[in-house]
């Protein structure tokens, strides 16, 4: 099976590997081409260059030319960079992030929770309702306001993760694995 790479959007631009995104406007999405029905699974996402910006899951259903609605859904569940998280309740949640810093998404269908990491540390369960999602589930990145030029690298297990050792002590596989 193929690397999981980023869906096409039209505010988006990636790189030849598909795996490195930049925005080309000021709002814009992106979500990976395989997603998971069942399981426990991680990945990572790298802010390399740019702002305010959400990590996190979504249905499939989401839009790709904005950031969706921000709460009262369960179309999408996300960790902002100002340390929020966004989805059927927006709150704050964990330490903020920014340039250069990992975000581990730890997803568990089997439990319903998603928890993220910043740099290999839990920043605890952000929503523990996914059997409200529809499935499959897909990683998803979005961009919210404050200017264009935010770049993106996602790992989704087809090379080493930064911080392969949460996945491995939670027991979760890659994204990479879909189907296999």
């Amino acid at each position: 099976m193929s690397l999981t790479k980023w869906a096409e959007s039209p505010n988006i631009s990636l790189s030849g590997d598909q795996l490195t995104l930049t925005t080309l406007t000021t709002l814009g999405a992106a979500r990976a081409t395989n997603g998971k029905s069942a399981d426990k699974w991680y990945f990572e996402l790298t802010l390399l260059a740019g702002g305010h910006v959400g990590f996190g899951i979504e249905d499939g259903s989401m839009p790709l030319n904005t950031h969706g609605p921000t709460s009262g859904t369960f179309s999408q569940m996300l960790y902002s960079s100002t340390g929020e998280k966004a989805g059927p309740v927006s709150s704050s949640y964990g330490d903020e992030y920014g340039i250069g810093d990992v975000i581990g998404v730890a997803v568990d269908l089997i439990g319903n929770t998603v928890e993220f990491f910043k740099n290999g540390i839990s920043q605890g369960i952000a929503f523990n309702n996914l059997n409200l999602m529809s499935k499959p589930i897909y990683p998803r990145m979005v961009s919210w306001a404050s200017g264009v030029g935010k770049v993106v690298e996602a790992n989704f297990g087809g090379v080493e993760l930064d911080f392969s050792d949460v996945g491995q002590l939670l027991s979760l596989e890659v994204i990479e694995k879909v189907g296999e």
